[in-house]
């Protein structure tokens, strides 16, 4: 007489790694979103330095938009205009290389980005559009320069803006916060929000 598994003991086993994978699959994603958030924090440091080695050389930072006359699908990143965190890879290289958002998802539309879609968003109190809201209200604030990620939702929460450019201007630091427009892990990992930063000052 062959030996062999019974249906029970075969419907157990299945239970079992069911329940396992229940428990480890969260964790395991969970980890994944802390690992790209950390990356985001430590991108966000390196970025912040080069910002300022730039502004020592040229007494100023980086524009935000693209040049005059020019289309944003036409530009070309890293081209001799320079716009964006592009201006810290040439001619004097302040950073090796620009990191890229870890939270970019393929096929996901770009509402803030002239450089490479899968880069940090950049806003800038002197870009060539400086009479625009967006740009007053980030005088408003003292923020000379904004850098964004998507965060863990994969989307961009702060194109409200750019919908709605005069709306920054009218909210306080609390009320963003208040509105998750700003990423807060203790919301939780999934929660939704963009994860900036800016100068050291701030």
């Amino acid at each position: 007489m062959k030996k062999g598994f019974t249906l029970i003991e075969l419907l157990v086993v299945v239970a079992i790694i069911g329940i396992l994978a229940a428990i480890a699959v969260p964790n395991f994603v969970g980890a994944q979103l802390r690992a790209k958030y950390g990356r985001v924090l430590a991108d966000g440091s390196a970025l912040r330095t080069a910002m300022e080695s730039y502004r020592l050389d040229n007494q100023a930072y980086p524009l935000d938009v693209t040049p005059p006359g020019v289309q944003d699908e036409t530009f070309v990143w890293k081209s001799q205009t320079r716009a964006e965190f592009a201006s810290l890879t040439t001619p004097t290289p302040y950073i090796a290389t620009l990191p890229l958002d870890p939270f970019f998802i393929k096929g996901t539309s770009v509402q803030c980005a002239v450089g490479p879609l899968e880069g940090y968003c950049y806003a800038s109190q002197e870009g060539v559009a400086g009479t625009h809201d967006v740009h007053k209200a980030l005088k408003e604030f003292g923020i000379f320069w904004l850098g964004i990620s998507r965060g863990t939702d994969g989307d961009e929460d702060f194109k409200y803006f750019q919908e709605n450019p005069g709306a920054l201007s009218g909210m306080s630091k609390e009320d963003i916060l208040k509105s998750q427009l700003i990423f807060d892990p203790t919301n939780g990992l999934h929660s939704s929000g963009d994860i900036p930063f800016t100068q050291p000052q701030m």
